[in-house]
């Protein structure tokens, strides 16, 4: 599992569309925030959204793996967070 493909998915379903979702993800197309989407899908087995209306909207099964595809974003931001820190108070206490 990618935390891109699992952003990409959190994005879309925020924002309602794979379109509105692109620049936010620096990806030049809705296309290639659906291709993000799907390789996820793949990962887990199961389809976690669907166009309804225009819109992007969550599967049951989407609805289910939400908050587990959420906290496993959070927690690697926060371990990113952890690392950005350390490299910043090792660059801080090097003498110039």
């Amino acid at each position: 599992m990618h935390i891109g493909h699992i952003q990409a998915l959190l994005t879309a379903v925020e924002v309602g569309s794979y379109v509105r979702a692109a620049p936010l993800l620096f990806l030049s197309t809705g296309s290639a925030v659906s291709k993000q989407v799907r390789k996820l899908e793949v990962n887990v087995g199961v389809e976690l959204v669907a166009r309804k209306d225009g819109r992007v909207q969550l599967t049951q099964a989407g609805e289910e793996a939400l908050p587990h595809l959420m906290s496993i974003a959070a927690g690697i931001h926060a371990i990113q967070a952890i690392r950005t820190r350390r490299t910043e108070s090792v660059t801080s206490s090097v003498p110039i």
